[in-house]
């Protein structure tokens, strides 16, 4: 079986990573993988170490923060000539499906409905409540998504968000257990706690959530905590640290920028916060369990299937601070119940995300949608 896949994305974010995860697994399973991708990028080096070939097609995202119609209509017109254009590739791999990464790339069904073959969609993110992006023509995507043989939703929440028809799975994702694996020697043993944010740095993120919290728990008196927060800097990063700054922050805050290795930072912190207002699955709630971070995440969107609260880690309200820095607290002064959290999740995520189980899923989409075609 030979699919194809089109990447969303040339970095290694989020679900580029969970791309990577789900062809490792699939490759086990004999699968004969092809990548498109729309540029070079840090992508390349680790398609090239799995020796995967791929093609760079400088397709269009089909969702903006913003654009002009013009701009809609020029992005769409020069997609569906590059998809001609690309169509004898496709012949000449002899591609048997093609499999969209995100849904903020329409570039995979318009080359499937061109070279007639199989089209699956993975439904990664909600778009406008995750990153503030707005489908340049929605009834279009939306046709696109009915038409598409096969839709996968990463969870029951994005499925519950953006249901499109009835031809669709919930299929959490699996990932690469033992690369996320950490087995620490000792848990709670140093004087200071260390709490870890990963990820997009913004409001829809609730990185300020994190922030703020740290700044409660210093006005409490607890000053032995350090937070390190992950994720590429921007502009609204840069007005976080302007906060931190006028808060006398400092000394208990450090941004780091983006990491493409999460290991050492994981290894060293007690506490990972998960702060979104709507996350869609929660890669980094998976990756924190499997590597021994109590995990404290917003009590909304998809983290709430993860996390069962003060079973395997805990949960506040998004946007309440003080209800984040009471649950910090509670880790902090709870040791010993803090490290069954601990074990207790990391047993969950090794088991409900397996990569093998989860490539038995997919090559189940994949038969289904090739014998039907």
């Amino acid at each position: 079986m030979n699919i194809l896949i089109i990447g969303n994305s040339s970095e290694c974010y989020g679900a580029s990573n969970s791309m990577l995860d789900m062809i490792d697994a699939l490759k086990k399973k004999g699968i004969s993988i092809i990548v498109f991708i729309p540029r070079k990028g840090e992508l390349v080096q680790e398609l090239c170490r799995r020796c995967i070939k791929y093609y760079v097609i400088p397709y269009h995202f089909c969702a903006a923060v913003s654009n002009t119609p013009k701009g809609k209509m020029q992005r769409l017109w020069e997609d569906v000539w590059l998809a001609w254009r690309t169509r004898k590739t496709v012949s000449k791999c002899d591609i048997d499906l093609i499999h969209t990464n995100a849904s903020n790339v329409d570039f995979g069904i318009i080359l499937a409905k061109i070279c007639g073959i199989p089209h699956i969609w993975h439904i990664r993110e909600l778009l406008y409540e995750d990153y503030n992006l707005k489908y340049d023509f929605p009834d279009l995507e939306k046709k696109f998504m009915l038409q598409s043989d096969s839709l996968i939703y990463i969870s029951r929440y994005v499925a519950q968000k953006r249901k499109c028809g009835t031809n669709y799975v919930v299929c959490y994702d699996g990932i690469n257990i033992h690369k996320y694996m950490i087995h620490k020697t000792e848990l709670f043993c140093e004087n200071v706690i260390h709490i870890l944010y990963c990820g997009i740095i913004s409001r829809e993120k609730g990185t300020i959530d994190a922030i703020k919290a740290v700044e409660k728990l210093v006005e409490w008196g607890y000053l032995n905590i350090h937070l390190d927060i992950v994720g590429a800097l921007n502009e609204y990063s840069f007005r976080l640290t302007e906060y931190v700054k006028k808060k006398q922050l400092d000394r208990y805050i450090t941004f780091h920028g983006h990491q493409k290795e999460m290991r050492l930072f994981r290894q060293s912190a007690d506490i990972a916060v998960v702060c979104s207002r709507n996350e869609a699955l929660g890669r980094v709630t998976i990756e924190s369990m499997l590597g021994e971070c109590l995990v404290i995440g917003a009590d909304s969107g998809a983290t709430r299937e993860l996390v069962r609260d003060g079973k395997n880690g805990y949960l506040y309200q998004a946007g309440n601070a003080g209800q984040l820095a009471q649950k910090v607290l509670s880790v902090y002064q709870n040791p010993e119940k803090s490290k069954k959290i601990i074990h207790s999740a990391k047993e969950y995520a090794a088991r409900q995300f397996e990569s093998d189980q989860y490539a038995e899923k997919v090559c189940e989409i994949y038969n289904k949608c090739i014998k039907f075609q």
